[in-house]
């Protein structure tokens, strides 16, 4: 591949000098990102579209669409990187450098917090170029993103979540509360009923970049598709460190962010902050329990990836335990953990 890419580099590029260093950084073994110094110092990031040629020709063209979506990206100041060039036969793409620290590494490696609020700005940057363009973009949903897949898929992951929900609850809290059952069907039907919005597929916080300036830039923007705006932010902001012995779960988001982030978005979308809030406090609760169940899956299994599984699940429980909002059904699950 390395090989490859110094070959199309002159075509490619051919305002720059020779690559000086290339250097993967992409976890799998299978790279598909690189960084690329040149002899006159400047910096790129290359991707390899692995699966770019499946849909070579069709609206959801992987490298048509990003870009498509960059430029529009760009032109409302939402901090994305640009292209610089692509050779789609090959599924490669070149970008301008925004950095390496992803917002996960940096989760994981301080004890300081991030920049929380320019992260949320960027990610309401984000949604809000996207609003402005989503008719512009239709034809350009992959499949599975429309509106009813994704609250078909998101409700049988809810339904599985319901089988296991009394148990998993029990194992967390030592608790059997009589009620459970009802106040969980009120969240779930309430969070079925609240509005998608257009938006990025890909959504965690290893897709967040700081450069050396402490910017932060969003990645992947390749594969898009509706999805709750409230459940990109929960996820975008949740460092795993999935690929660390010792990794924690570390949410950004805390009631103060909630709301500030809850009424910066109500400024471009049709619902109020008060109701940003409630979706948002639905989706963390949502969110971490789903995280709890594989925790607790993971640790029954020889071999499993994750590791450091007690402190995940302490982690985990503290997020339980914190309101976002003043929804009674949220309420009543966050008051099980603060027992």
């Amino acid at each position: 591949m390395i090989q490859q890419i110094q070959t199309l580099w002159p075509s490619l590029i051919p305002n720059h000098p020779k690559i000086e260093i290339i250097q993967p950084i992409s976890e799998s073994r299978f790279h598909s990102v690189w960084k690329i110094t040149t002899a006159d110092h400047h910096m790129f990031a290359l991707k390899h579209h692995m699966f770019a040629h499946l849909t070579q020709n069709k609206p959801y063209d992987f490298i048509a669409v990003e870009n498509e979506v960059t430029p529009l990206l760009l032109k409302e100041n939402v901090s994305v990187p640009q292209i610089i060039a692509t050779h789609p036969e090959h599924g490669f793409t070149i970008y301008e450098w925004c950095g390496e620290e992803t917002l996960d590494d940096h989760c994981q490696q301080h004890s300081t917090p991030p920049l929380t609020n320019k992260v949320i700005e960027t990610i309401v940057a984000l949604e809000r170029g996207f609003q402005k363009y989503t008719a512009t973009l239709q034809s350009r949903i992959a499949p599975g993103g429309n509106i009813q897949d994704v609250q078909t898929t998101f409700s049988d992951t809810l339904v599985s979540l319901t089988n296991v929900l009394p148990d998993l609850i029990h194992t967390l809290t030592q608790q059997t509360p009589p009620n459970l059952s009802t106040q969980w069907h009120t969240l779930c039907q309430h969070i079925q009923e609240t509005p998608l919005t257009l938006g990025p597929t890909d959504y965690n916080a290893r897709n967040i970049v700081f450069s050396p300036t402490q910017t932060p830039s969003i990645l992947e923007l390749s594969k898009i598709g509706y999805d709750w705006p409230e459940r990109r932010l929960i996820q975008y902001t949740t460092s795993l460190g999935a690929h660390l012995a010792t990794g924690h779960i570390i949410g950004l988001i805390t009631p103060k962010n909630a709301a500030q982030y809850a009424q910066k978005s109500a400024t471009h979308r049709t619902v109020s902050a008060d109701q940003i809030l409630t979706h948002l406090d639905m989706h963390h609760l949502i969110f971490h329990l789903l995280a709890a169940l594989q925790c607790l899956q993971a640790s029954t299994q020889p071999n499993h990836p994750w590791k450091n599984i007690n402190t995940r699940l302490n982690d985990i429980q503290t997020a339980l335990a914190m309101p976002l909002s003043q929804m009674p059904s949220t309420l009543f699950f966050r008051r099980l953990f603060q027992s």
